[in-house]
């Protein structure tokens, strides 16, 4: 027996991950509530796949064993569904964790960190759950980075930082909500050191300059400031460039759609080889190779579907034509529909003959036979108020009044 291969079962773990989930606000509505079911933001798909997969794989190619997932209160059941089921293929060991919060009412990072302070023992690494990779950035590179800096220099903290996604100003939608601002840092090259983060709390109380006269200040004042950090600590940073891939949170309307579609460019879509779902795609469909199609889809005859992504049990029927666009599990599209850019939630059901261009819809919302929308959020509580904006409902308003 090699002694020097024997591990002790009883070694101490090195890293906890944290990951926290909030209610993704900034996705509504497709993460509005499905009827009496909730819609976890971890669990929305990309590329077919739950995004919370990606952060999980992201942990455990690092060599992370353990993780605290914090969650509001209302998402721990389906969170701990898909933990436990067949289509998790994580081996990690979560600790799911709640909060009591409404989604007007959020806890920042740090107030939830003291909250859960006495399961966090060790060192870690917080995650949010909207986080995808390139291979170019493996966790364990920053891992060892902050093992080697604690040790050299004193670092308490490391950090990572890359550009934001910002979309081309032809693709913003006023409907689609603002894209939120990234934060401005500031860094020293030389130490690789993060010196000042400019947070949006830091602009709005800094929205007009303010000029500082030196000599209002004493000495003595600035002597007796107890509560300045101690100048050895160090927090280190580690800068992603795009140009080795693109590292994206899905934390806006169009950071999602961005990243579905960045899956797309290496896709390969083929004909299923199995008799079950090969028969449920017909002959005369087609299907564009930038194009993925999840299991126990039927897609109808003369049919094109371009650059989309399809999830499972869908229902397209006939002469529909879809380019471009993001279709949750158990959609329904019905013959002659149109879709061009859109992002349509679980359960969404589309009327025969519609046309929808660049909408997005929360799950289980259903468009009537022959609308024509654009640029709409379609949410259930509007579309029960009857506030949904439609061209042909318009139309035939219109010929109703010439008609009298």
């Amino acid at each position: 027996m090699d002694i020097d291969q024997v591990q002790p079962a009883f070694a101490k773990r090195e890293f906890l991950a944290v990951l926290i989930a909030g209610f993704g606000n900034e996705l509504l509505p497709l993460t509005s509530d499905n009827g009496d079911e909730p819609s976890p933001k971890p669990l929305l798909p990309v590329a077919n796949k739950p995004l919370l997969e990606y952060v999980l794989s992201w942990l455990e190619q690092s060599g992370i064993k353990d993780v605290l997932l914090i969650c509001p209160a209302i998402h721990q059941p389906a969170l701990y569904h898909h933990i436990n089921s067949d289509i998790s293929s994580s081996a990690l060991r979560i600790d799911l964790q709640t909060y009591d919060e409404t989604q007007e009412d959020t806890a920042g990072t740090c107030a939830l960190l003291r909250h859960f302070a006495s399961r966090i023992t060790e060192d870690f690494v917080v995650v949010p759950c909207d986080f995808i990779t390139p291979p170019s950035l493996p966790l364990s590179t920053l891992l060892n980075k902050f093992r080697t800096e604690t040790t050299s220099n004193g670092a308490i903290i490391s950090t990572c930082w890359y550009p934001a996604y910002i979309p081309e100003k032809g693709i913003l939608l006023d409907e689609w909500g603002p894209v939120p601002s990234p934060p401005a840092i500031i860094w020293d090259p030389s130490t690789e050191s993060l010196l000042y983060i400019d947070t949006p709390d830091d602009r709005d109380k800094n929205a007009e300059d303010m000029e500082i006269k030196m000599d209002l200040l004493t000495h003595d004042k600035l002597d007796e400031d107890d509560d300045a950090p101690n100048s050895s600590f160090k927090v280190t940073i580690t800068i992603h460039q795009p140009s080795n891939g693109l590292a994206l949170r899905i934390n806006n309307l169009y950071a999602f759609l961005e990243t579905n579609r960045s899956f797309l460019s290496t896709a390969a879509y083929s004909l299923p080889t199995d008799p079950k779902n090969r028969s449920l795609i017909d002959q005369k469909a087609q299907i564009s190779t930038d194009t993925i199609v999840g299991d126990s889809t039927q897609i109808s005859e003369r049919t094109i579907i371009k650059r989309s992504v399809i999830g499972r049990h869908c229902i397209i029927g006939k002469n529909v034509k879809i380019s471009g666009c993001i279709l949750f599990d158990h959609c329904v599209v019905e013959d002659g529909a149109k879709l061009d850019g859109c992002i349509l939630g679980k359960n969404t059901k589309v009327g025969s003959k519609s046309e929808l261009t660049r909408c997005i819809s929360c799950g289980g919302f259903e468009v009537n036979a022959g609308d024509t929308l654009k640029g709409e959020k379609l949410d259930i509580s509007d579309w029960a108020a009857g506030t949904i904006h439609s061209t042909s409902n318009d139309e035939d308003q219109s010929s109703d009044d010439l008609s009298d």
